[in-house]
Parts: structure tokens; C-alpha cells; sequence
């Protein structure tokens, strides 16, 4: 019974830290609505947003973690998913949904301040 108790506690700690972890980024990825320029009413442009957040969230996810799109400019974004395009199987249309979402969300996120640059700051 002691051991039983014992796992418990462990499998509990561990899971709170996890739980704190993922709280304590700072940041998480912006909806399409709060990319598309404020009073533009450009539903198509807000439609391959939130395809392109969609298939990161799901396939992206599939294989790595998700990175901060302020970590990277909208240069490095583009050419990186230009150079990982030839390692997936996700049709044209699908990749540059990707790219239109995490180019504008980087863009977004450039233009506030970084969670990691900022931490502890007052």
C-alpha cells in the first residue's frame, strides 16, 4: 500500500508540473480573427488563417512541438516551411495556409514583446 500511495504522489507531482509548465510560456498561438487587419472585412483572407492555424495545431504538432511565432521573423517562417514542405505530405494549398497563418502571427507577435525577452521584467 505504502509503494501505491507512493506512485500516486509521484504521478501527481509530475503531472502539476507539467500543468505549470505549459501555463508558464506566456504566449499561445493567436486566432485568425486577431490577425486579419482591423476593419478589413476580408473573410477570405481570415479563412486561410484559421485553415493554416487548424493544420499547425494538428499535423504540425503531429511530429514536433509548436514554436512561438514571434520566435523567428516572417523570413526565417517562410523559408523554413519552404524547406520542410519536401518532407510532408500536405497538398500546396494546405502548405500555404500554413505559411500565410505562422508569416502573419509572426509579423503579430514582432510586434509586441516577447514572453522570454521580457520575463522577470518589470
Amino acid at each position: 500500500m505504502g509503494k501505491t500511495i507512493e506512485r500516486g504522489a509521484v504521478v501527481l507531482l509530475v503531472g502539476a508540473a507539467l500543468a505549470v509548465g505549459c501555463e508558464s510560456t506566456g504566449w499561445r498561438l493567436p486566432m485568425a480573427e486577431e490577425l486579419v487587419a482591423p476593419g478589413t472585412a476580408d473573410e477570405a483572407e481570415a479563412e486561410v488563417l484559421r485553415r493554416g492555424r487548424a493544420l499547425m495545431v494538428t499535423r504540425c504538432a503531429d511530429c514536433h512541438r509548436l514554436y512561438w511565432p514571434g520566435q523567428y521573423t516572417p523570413e526565417v517562417w517562410a523559408m523554413f516551411l519552404r524547406q520542410h514542405s519536401q518532407r510532408v505530405s500536405l497538398a500546396k494549398e494546405n502548405l500555404a495556409a500554413i505559411e500565410a497563418y505562422i508569416v502573419a502571427a509572426s509579423r503579430a507577435a514582432r510586434t509586441m514583446a516577447s514572453p522570454s525577452r521580457d520575463a522577470g521584467q518589470p
